[in-house]
């Protein structure tokens, strides 16, 4: 199934349009009742998304899928109006997702795989953070070429292999490496 010009309203957030939309189901999905198959689409917050979804062979649970997402160019801005998060500012640049990840839809069992996350031209504007009783804090603007996060998802944890902020030409630059509590419920 292919479809051009597509548009989605949600309700209390902006139009998510796509120029292009492809939906390849699994023929071994319909026959076992599960979702499976291929997603392309081109243009979501002017980027481009491959989707392929299978079976888990790591997750032993009969509802487990394995998922592989390539989502390059996208343009964090829009994304962001989208998503309607809870940031006081509204940071720009480009970007890109790869995951390579194991799940099971109940959550039954926590998330495993590979994650890379890249922001290429991150604009983050000043803002100021609200304290409460304690006033405002000004938080200065920061301008970086890249940032690159590798990391992988076990046992609830994102282990981040590595993340690099900026470039020795950017305001701030650095390695970040650790773990983080991370679960999916």
């Amino acid at each position: 199934l292919q479809v051009t010009n597509v548009s989605a309203e949600v309700s209390q957030s902006p139009e998510i349009m796509m120029s292009e939309l492809s939906v390849a189901p699994s023929s071994l999905g319909l026959f076992k009742r599960k979702v499976l198959g291929r997603i392309h689409g081109v243009g979501l917050f002017q980027g481009e998304l491959d989707l392929n979804v299978s079976g888990s062979s790591k997750i032993r649970e009969s509802d487990a899928y394995s998922a592989q997402l390539n989502y390059s160019g996208f343009n964090l801005k829009e994304a962001m109006k989208a998503a309607k998060g809870n940031l006081p500012v509204s940071p720009s640049g480009k970007g890109s997702l790869m995951a390579d990840v194991d799940f099971s839809p109940g959550m039954k069992s926590q998330p495993e795989g590979d994650v890379t996350l890249q922001l290429q031209g991150l604009q983050m504007p000043g803002f100021n953070l609200d304290l409460a009783a304690f006033g405002s804090l000004p938080v200065p603007g920061l301008n970086l070429e890249k940032i690159q996060l590798k990391g992988k998802l076990k046992n609830g944890k994102l282990q981040i292999n590595e993340t690099v902020l900026g470039t020795p030409k950017d305001e701030l630059s650095g390695k970040i490496s650790g773990d983080v509590d991370l679960r999916f419920m």
